[in-house]
């Protein structure tokens, strides 16, 4: 008999490099939710090649990322821009680890692209209105 798992039908888009955005979504992966992981072209995510390698990839690489899909997408071009605005009107959660100062930009694409509803923005952020709106007038 195989069971569902308690976030199935959940959908998330990452965003994020190194550790704290991937072992985010490889939790929400593990228990269902459908991952999608944004890369960089060229090199992927630098945790692929950092520590121990084994057979061509960083052990490391092996545990974060399982149970996603990758998918690379230069984010400063307008056709990456274009299709990220298409994965966060499909997805529920947006999950991100970026630099400070290049966060509020995707959050204002991903505001602008919850057809300006600020709750429906904050839910798929996973933060409150009130912060949302404090980091933007930032």
């Amino acid at each position: 008999m195989k069971f569902e798992k308690p976030l199935s039908g959940l959908k998330v888009l990452e965003m994020g490099q190194l550790i704290a955005g991937p072992f985010t979504t490889r939790m929400l992966a593990e228990f269902g939710a459908e991952v999608i992981k944004v890369e960089p072209p060229g090199k992927g995510d630098p945790i692929r090649k950092w520590r121990h390698i084994y057979k061509g990839s960083s052990l490391w690489w092996k545990v974060q990322s399982r149970n996603k899909k990758s998918i690379t997408i230069n984010l400063k071009s307008e056709e990456g821009q274009r299709i990220i605005k298409e994965l966060v009107r499909s997805c529920d959660i947006v999950v991100e680890n970026f630099r400070p100062g290049v966060e509020s930009d995707y959050i204002r694409t991903i505001l602008n692209h919850c057809n300006g509803d600020k709750e429906t923005a904050a839910k798929k952020l996973g933060i409150s209105k009130t912060k949302l709106w404090r980091k933007l007038k930032q």
